[in-house]
This record gives structure tokens, C-alpha cells and sequence, in this order.
């Protein structure tokens, strides 16, 4: 089950950046990190359709793009590399910097 379970991530990873490689995963943590915590909550697989997951990820782009001023790098809107959804899993304030929202 477990195999099952990380052939799905990579299916899901390769999906998202177009024939996945080592460096993808190096440059963009965050992003496939997003697509971890999409599919695994608390260890368990919460979502098995990997379309739909990506799906997820495209509207938390967008949202994320939606919210930056004209001009400035979407990567400001990141705390330490995380998406929002990653600062909220972790139980921080998004925006806010440390463990539980302050340093």
C-alpha cells in the first residue's frame, strides 16, 4: 500500500512539473511540498485523484497571484518557502515568521 501511495505522489509531481527530475524537487520544495500536504494529512491519504489535486494547486496559484500588487515577486507572498496552506498546517499565522506565528 505504501508503494501505491508514493507512486501516486510521483505520478502527481511528474503531472504537476511536466517529467519531474531531481531538480524540481531541489528548486521547488514548496511546490512539492503543497502537493504532499494536498494528498497526506496526518500521515494518511486524503485525496487519491491526482487530477484533482493538481486542480487544488493550480486555484492556490492563482489565489496566491490574485493577492500580490502589480510588480512585486509572488514568492514575497511565501514565508520561509512555505504556501499559505503550508503555514497554517504547521499552525503559523500566514505572513508571520517562527514556529506559532512569532520569532
Amino acid at each position: 500500500i505504501v508503494l501505491e501511495q508514493i507512486h501516486l505522489f510521483v505520478e502527481a509531481l511528474d503531472g504537476y512539473f511536466n517529467s519531474v527530475c531531481e531538480l524540481d524537487l531541489v528548486f521547488s520544495l514548496h511546490k512539492s511540498l503543497m502537493i504532499l500536504f494536498e494528498m497526506f494529512i496526518g500521515g494518511m491519504l486524503c485525496e487519491s485523484n491526482r487530477r484533482e489535486v493538481l486542480q487544488q494547486i493550480v486555484e492556490a496559484e492563482e489565489m496566491v497571484e490574485s493577492m500580490t500588487k502589480p510588480g512585486e515577486d509572488v514568492s514575497s507572498q511565501l514565508d520561509d518557502g512555505l504556501s499559505f496552506q503550508e503555514q497554517f498546517q504547521l499552525g503559523r499565522k500566514p505572513g508571520a515568521r517562527g514556529p506559532r506565528g512569532n520569532r
